[in-house]
């Protein structure tokens, strides 16, 4: 159940190897992705030593809003929007944690918040890219790939915190089986898309060269 967190190494390296490359937007994933990969090592080391590793995921989420919320307000023409209700959702996360949840409880209410704005501003960012010219390929755009991991991912979560977790009689393995699959994919994609931007920043630089 550790292979996600050696995707996301990966990911990390491809991010570190292509940094300066990166468009601005990316090299926010980028910082993201590093904020992930502390808040995991940091779980795994609580874990370690016997502890509770939720309050590494309570102190990660209000950095992802703020996070995605830079990402996608930089590429929508409703930015300010964006950045309001992303900044609201990280005040009332971090709230959530303090007088709701407790950090030493899992903050499910926090992903299910979280996945539901990233899959609402996804959705509306994979319209952004269907009007894009018709001679560019999905599977050459970086925001594409990003945007995919990003809604498989969250949409899983949803899926096993909202509905799966609510069943508190039920005790199944296969819903949490299933968000590590997801981990997985979500990762790769960060790292692809890292790469793609990369590689099409390449390719503006040498024609602006010539």
């Amino acid at each position: 159940d550790k292979i996600y967190l050696l995707v996301l190494l990966i990911a990390l390296c491809i991010g570190f190897w292509k940094l300066p490359k990166l468009s601005v937007r990316f090299k926010f994933a980028f910082a993201l992705l590093f904020i992930v990969c502390v808040a995991e090592i940091i779980a795994s080391v609580l874990l370690f030593f016997g502890k509770l590793n939720s309050p590494a995921y309570h102190g990660l989420i209000p950095f992802e809003f703020a996070f995605y919320g830079v990402f996608y307000g930089l590429s929508s023409k409703k930015r300010t929007l964006i950045f309001t209700v992303l900044s609201v959702c990280a005040v009332l996360s971090i709230v959530c944690s303090f007088w709701i949840l407790t950090v030493e409880n899992f903050p499910s209410y926090q992903i299910i918040l979280l996945s539901i704005v990233l899959i609402t501003i996804v959705l509306f960012d994979f319209v952004r890219i269907m009007k894009l010219p018709t001679k560019i390929e999905l599977s050459s755009l970086p925001d594409f790939w990003f945007n995919l991991g990003q809604l498989v991912f969250f949409s899983s979560t949803f899926f096993v915190f909202a509905f799966i977790n609510s069943m508190h009689n039920v005790k199944l393995s296969w819903p949490f089986d299933l968000i590590i699959v997801a981990c997985i994919f979500l990762y790769t994609c960060f790292g692809l898309s890292l790469y793609l931007d990369s590689k099409n920043n390449e390719h503006i630089t040498r024609d602006n060269d010539h």
